[in-house]
């Protein structure tokens, strides 16, 4: 699976009205702690093998990929 299809996966299970912050939360993350205490918030438990699809050179997830996958765009507010 590839990295968009899992972030897809994930934001399948957060109700529409909860993405839009639990992206602006995830991004705000700023450890590897941190981001998981967002993911356990909104009730996402990851496995080992959803991290190792999802883990970038960076450890994180691009910006891009998390508006791609939640269907936001650069030019609304």
């Amino acid at each position: 699976m590839i990295k968009k299809d899992k972030l897809d996966e994930i934001l399948a299970k957060i109700p529409e009205e909860k993405k839009s912050e639990f992206i602006a939360k995830f991004r705000g993350a700023e450890s590897k702690e941190a981001k998981k205490e967002v993911l356990e918030k909104f009730g996402i438990v990851l496995t080992e093998q959803d991290v190792k699809e999802l883990v970038v050179d960076a450890n994180e997830l691009s910006d891009e990929e998390l508006d791609t996958s939640h269907g936001g765009c650069n030019s609304c507010c």
